[in-house]
């Protein structure tokens, strides 16, 4: 049960840590471009605190889309999996309702914001892609520990360089739809968006596994048949 709670509260802070910053820039009445950066640096700060907080308990996935690659990993059974999804959509909706209070907006509203065009579905798979993949590769390394940072980064930056601001989350997709907050996302764009992810996350998945050799650690035998 623990491991459940921490899931949701841990989603719960990371959707807070999404939309806070857009009501705060909106009520500061800064320039698109300072908002950008102030949510860049709020979320991968606020993920690397969650992944390192809840990571032992959990493993802090806050990500249904992670859960699911490491289902088919074998590193999550079944069972857990159907929790930890429930946990983090129950915890991604309770944050954008949460956040919403805090900025005294209306919590009982779906956000308006066109999110269509073929290109932030491109950009929410390949951000979903490079997400997953980096776990993988880092647990496959056993080296677990790089992840918080990792994970953070990359997300940070995927606010900066993909059209879509790296949602990379379906959960977070669903916490982004319940709020009136400019980086939300209407609801008629959703499916696009999850779908987009649960690909990404597979196509990951698959390419790793058949590139296997690209995630062993490196021996001097290994080096030495690879040259």
């Amino acid at each position: 049960m623990r491991r459940i709670v921490s899931e949701f509260l841990g989603t719960v802070v990371l959707v807070v840590a999404v939309l806070g910053p857009a009501f705060m820039a909106s009520s500061l009445g800064v320039s698109p471009g300072f908002a950008l950066v102030m949510a860049a640096l709020t979320v991968a700060a606020v993920l690397f605190v969650l992944l390192t907080v809840v990571g032992p308990i959990s493993g802090a996935h806050l990500n249904p889309a992670v859960s699911l690659a490491l289902l088919l990993q074998g590193r999550l059974t079944p069972g857990w999996f159907s929790g930890y999804v429930l946990a983090q959509t129950l915890g991604a909706l309770g944050g954008g309702l949460l956040t919403s209070l805090m900025f005294s907006a209306n919590p009982l509203v779906l956000s308006t914001v066109d999110r269509g065009g073929w290109g932030v579905l491109v950009s929410e798979w390949f951000t979903t892609f490079g997400l997953v993949a980096l776990i993988v590769l880092l647990l496959r390394q056993d080296r677990g520990a790089w992840i918080p940072i990792t994970v953070a980064l990359w997300i940070g930056a995927g606010h900066i360089f993909s059209s879509s601001t790296s949602f990379a989350n379906p959960a977070v997709t669903l916490g982004r739809m319940v709020t009136d907050a400019s980086n939300g996302i209407a609801p008629a764009f959703v499916p696009g968006f999850v779908a987009a992810q649960i690909l990404g996350a597979l196509s990951a998945v698959v390419v790793l596994a058949l590139w296997g050799r690209a995630v062993r650690p490196p021996t001097t035998q290994n080096l030495e048949r690879d040259s």
